[in-house]
């Protein structure tokens, strides 16, 4: 059975829930992303855009059009590729082009979700349309399995991609580590973004270990990044 939950409500008094993406099925992530794109009550397309809104309307309160949006979760298996693939998906549906990177090297899914994207380091180009996906206004950069000894030229390697990316795109998207997992390869990506999404299932993650990942996550981003939960 399912009930129809409101779109923005307060989540313990600490973050809003922006969205709530309802369970979709399919063989693989691309027809689960498909179906996510449909409308209510099959996919979640009206929360999608009630997402993209809200990220739209705080860039206009920043003067902008713009934003670098940083989305994690507390741990891992609750939704974050999933969220950031939608997202940049919808994006693109409204003619935004949008640039998703890959910050999770320990655990690289986002050729899941786009299989025919080009993948190995060797094939990163120095451009961002290298990186085009297909004809659409997506640019993909997937990730790597890289030893921990490499962590510090990877997070370089984010930074000049952003830097790059900020001037050809209207939104870049982090597919980042989960906090309680990986905080060390969070952190330095929170003061980047303009705007961070926490992404929770309820069923993975305790109110106890939520909190514990927002503490950690406060102190290292911009006191307005924080948007809210994304309930997957």
């Amino acid at each position: 059975a399912t009930r129809n939950l409101p779109l923005f409500k307060p989540a313990d008094g600490e973050a809003t829930v922006l969205a709530r993406l309802p369970w979709v099925s399919g063989s693989t992530p691309e027809v689960m992303l498909a179906e996510l794109l449909k409308p209510e009550p099959i996919g979640g397309s009206t929360a999608l855009h009630q997402l993209t809104s809200t990220l739209e309307k705080q860039a206009i309160n920043r003067s902008g059009t713009t934003g670098v949006v940083l989305i994690t979760s507390a741990e891992s298996g609750e939704g974050k590729t999933l969220v950031a693939a939608a997202l940049a998906a919808a994006f693109c549906h409204q003619g935004r082009r949008v640039f998703l990177m890959e910050c999770n090297p320990s655990s690289p899914k986002l050729h899941e979700w786009f299989p025919r994207v080009a993948q190995g380091h060797g094939a990163y180009a120095h451009n961002l349309e290298a990186l085009r996906y297909g004809h659409s206004n997506l640019f993909l950069l997937p990730g790597c399995d890289l030893p921990a000894h490499a962590t510090n030229e990877l997070l370089d390697g984010y930074r000049q991609w952003i830097d790059r990316a900020k001037t050809e795109v209207d939104w870049i998207i982090l597919d980042a580590s989960p906090l309680l997992n990986s905080f060390a390869n969070v952190a330095p990506l929170a003061p980047l973004a303009s705007d961070v999404l926490i992404v929770n299932n309820p069923t993975v993650t305790t109110t106890v270990k939520l909190r514990a990942a927002l503490a950690l996550l406060q102190p290292m981003m911009s006191a307005s990044a924080l948007r809210g939960m994304v309930v997957n």
